[in-house]
């Protein structure tokens, strides 16, 4: 941050805006009511009936508020010049300092660091802090006295959902406890010192099957670790195998416990090209594609990824790399246009093919929320899409994931009969009602990559 707290320019304006602008930024509206008795106390009392009482009264508040007043302007000049603030945030024991992460929903504690000063007795300085893209509902930070120390003050905040938030600007303030007067100037905080990343966790998800994008014939990786074949291999027999698993022909021959053993599962080896369309409000869509793709990492596979919203960023190629990219394009996710979702498609491709030095690809994976499918233009758009992928010789694979504590709820209503379905939707509460939508736009989803040929997990 610069030694020197930078003041926004004002564009030229007619005389009376200026004069209205400085009249704010010194008398507030509580101030104004004080000049106008003055005024009129002067111009009524004052002036036709010699009221001693009343001039002594005018003059108190005159003097009141031109003192107040100058001691606003004055120690607010000397702070804009001297001032420093220094913003940081910290959760469960560690720190974001520009470059590590915070958690999304989550609590976290706002640490403004400032340089040592000191306002006068009756006095308060308030400090509001603005972000760039979205607000967040955070009180006023006051300080009052003054220490030969840097001062610090703590705030708790959640931030709502992931993404890069910078703070656009530190809104300041110097005035009396009266709330006469006021002397307020900008701060510009675009710089490391004001900028959180905040990304989702990642957790444990169901297993998912391994969908490859581009890969040779004979191109198989044995699994050693985790058997999920066909149980026929054979192995000696141990308690944990159970009793169905005991070859007992084999035992009355032999005399030996033989239990069957699953076989190691093969997975293809090669590439996987990944596109995850995930808006602001679907963090745990996001945290199921970082768990796949940690997934998909572990065992050796090269990545291409792309979020909604990147636009000129480029693809990622790693998981860490997918992160970065998932809180650079949470900003420019919820404008996307069906033009843009595919000019970024097709870069994610062309990066893929480069990537692969040549190879074709034949499947595009895509991870869509259930929730979202609901919205009639979405899942028009969706549909376009995969024509669009189509045309280029990809064939589109949509894994869709359900928000947590929806699926059982979603059952239980498809199970009805249709007048019970009927009656329950005149009584359902309106959260209610969107599960219900889901489901068809699931089975319409389905219908329509039936009808296709693209393929789906849901």
């Amino acid at each position: 941050m610069s030694d020197s707290a930078s003041i926004v320019v004002v564009e030229a304006r007619p005389p009376f805006m200026y004069l209205k602008r400085q009249l704010q930024a010194i008398l507030t509206l509580r101030g104004v009511l004080i000049a106008g008795l003055v005024v009129f106390l002067f111009v009524g009392p004052v002036l036709r009936q010699v009221d001693i009482v009343a001039a002594v009264l005018a003059c108190s508040l005159l003097g009141l508020l031109i003192l107040i007043g100058a001691v606003s302007v004055l120690k607010g000049r000397a702070l804009r010049r001297s001032l420093q603030l220094h913003l940081t945030a910290q959760q469960r024991g560690g720190s974001s300092f520009g470059g590590e992460t915070l958690l999304a929903g989550e609590p976290a504690l706002l640490v403004i660091k400032t340089s040592p000063f000191r306002v006068p007795p009756l006095f308060v300085l308030q400090v509001r802090i603005e972000f760039e893209y979205e607000d967040l509902p955070l009180p006023l930070i006051c300080f009052v006295g003054g220490s030969a120390e840097p001062r610090v003050a703590l705030e708790r905040v959640v931030f709502p959902h992931r993404g890069v938030w910078s703070v656009g600007r530190l809104r300041l303030s110097i005035g009396d406890r009266l709330g006469l007067t006021s002397f307020f100037w900008d701060i510009d905080a675009l710089d490391a010192a004001g900028v959180f990343t905040v990304t989702v966790r990642e957790h444990e998800i169901e297993t998912l099957p391994i969908v490859s994008s581009s890969n040779k014939a004979g191109d198989m990786e044995v699994n050693t670790r985790d058997r999920l074949g066909d149980p026929f291999d054979l192995k000696p027999y141990h308690p944990a195998d159970g009793l169905k698993r005991i070859l007992w022909k084999v035992y009355a021959k032999s005399g030996q416990l033989i239990a069957r053993h699953p076989e190691c599962s093969m997975t293809p080896e090669g590439q996987v090209v990944l596109f995850c369309c995930a808006r602001d409000d679907e963090d745990y869509l996001c945290a199921d594609f970082l768990a796949y793709l940690s997934r998909l990492e572990s065992m050796d596979l090269a990545l291409a990824v792309g979020f909604e919203g990147m636009r000129d960023h480029q693809s990622a190629l790693s998981r860490r790399e997918a992160e970065t990219l998932m809180t650079e394009s949470v900003w420019d996710a919820e404008h996307e246009s069906i033009e843009q979702l595919q000019a970024e498609i097709s870069g994610l491709i062309r990066a893929a093919e480069q990537q692969g030095s040549g190879t074709r690809l034949h499947r595009l994976v895509f991870f869509v929320g259930a929730e979202r499918i609901e919205e009639a233009a979405w899942l028009k758009c969706l549909v376009n899409l995969g024509n669009f992928i189509r045309q280029q010789g990809v064939v589109p694979c949509f894994i869709v994931r359900k928000r947590k504590g929806i699926a059982s709820s979603t059952t239980r209503l498809v199970i009805h009969s249709r007048p019970v379905r009927k009656l329950l939707d005149l009584f359902m509460d309106t959260p209610e009602r969107p599960m219900l939508s889901s489901v068809n736009g699931l089975q319409a989803l389905s219908a329509v990559c039936g009808k296709e040929g693209w393929e789906m997990v849901a």
